[in-house]
């Protein structure tokens, strides 16, 4: 008999932007997806009193929402921090 997974309620979102991934309130990540959404690309060139600005004209933010389950969220919290491996060292050592 297979065990029924209760509904809770998702108060959580994950967002993505560029490579990276963050979890946050739905409120909050729907609050950044507006937000990005009226957003221009700045470019620029040169230093100091020379630096010259270029607005417009971008490509569209690659970002991406999705709700996590309350199950998923609290699974996350409980596992912590992902391992990392480098390569210049053995982990096994």
């Amino acid at each position: 008999m297979a065990t029924k997974k209760p509904d809770v309620a998702t108060r959580h979102a994950v967002i993505r932007i560029g490579y990276d991934s963050y979890v946050l309130p739905i409120a909050d990540a729907t609050a950044i997806v507006s937000a990005l959404g009226s957003a221009e690309k700045i470019e620029s060139d040169g230093y100091g009193d020379e630096r010259l600005y270029y607005i417009g004209g971008g490509q569209p933010i690659d970002l991406h929402l999705e709700l996590l389950p309350e199950h998923s969220y609290l699974q996350g919290k409980f596992a912590g921090v992902k391992a990392t491996y480098t390569h210049d060292e053995d982990i096994n050592q």
